[in-house]
């Protein structure tokens, strides 16, 4: 569902709600076994061979949005924002300990909640930091908060990234309704046309849909 709000006014930190303006997006929404590519997601050709041989699903889908609004070389912070970060992995991994296997050190280094963040960093030639958030269903919006004080303490722009996949095994009756998404926005201080942010893989998926229609901000409770 698609919600665009009338424009609000920009940095408005004593109101409910906060906003930023949206300059750049690329998203993967992946559900029912079909991928929608929304926005300026990059090719697999666009990323090293040698690195994307040894990256999930859910890193290429890191590396995919970030490098299709990165301006290549130039140093940008970072937000990630996840509820599980890279799940499938760790799920994996738990189980290779459960049942006395040998972990693979590639796997484990992978498995780290902003590990697949630093390596698209790095594939974009980008030495600005990150940071990596997580606050249940509200880790998107969490993610948008750290992202609007970094912009109102002087930040230009800078790039937040959401990023989670429904869980898998063991772990699936504990799931939340929604697609798997990645999206990843540069944000700069302003308003415009808002999309109001819900919460979970539900909300990440109507961001999405709402930039693709033309939302030119974000809006949300902190």
């Amino acid at each position: 569902m698609v919600g665009v709000s009338a424009k609000t006014e920009p940095f408005r930190a004593g109101g409910t709600n906060l906003i930023v303006s949206v300059a750049a997006f690329a998203a993967i929404v992946r559900k029912d076994g079909n991928e929608d590519l929304l926005g300026s997601v990059a090719g697999d050709d666009l990323l090293p061979k040698a690195q994307r041989r040894r990256m999930s699903t859910f890193d290429l889908g890191v590396a995919r949005c970030i490098a299709g609004i990165a301006r290549m070389g130039a140093d940008e912070e970072i937000v990630f924002a996840s509820r599980h970060g890279n799940m499938d992995l760790t799920t994996d991994l738990l189980m290779q300990l459960a049942t006395d296997e040998i972990m693979s050190p590639a796997k484990f280094s992978m498995s780290v909640h902003n590990a697949a963040v630093g390596a698209a960093s790095q594939m974009t030639a980008n030495r600005a930091g990150h940071t990596a958030v997580a606050a249940a269903r509200r880790s998107m919006a969490a993610g948008f908060t750290e992202s609007w004080l970094r912009l109102s303490s002087g930040s230009p722009s800078l790039i937040m990234l959401y990023a989670d996949h429904p869980l898998v095994g063991v772990y699936e009756p504990l799931d939340e309704p929604g697609p798997a998404v990645h999206i990843a926005v540069r944000l700069v201080a302003g308003g415009g046309e808002a999309h109001a942010l819900e919460d979970g893989r539900t909300g990440a998926e109507a961001l999405a849909r709402a930039l693709a229609a033309g939302a030119e901000a974000v809006t949300w409770r902190p």
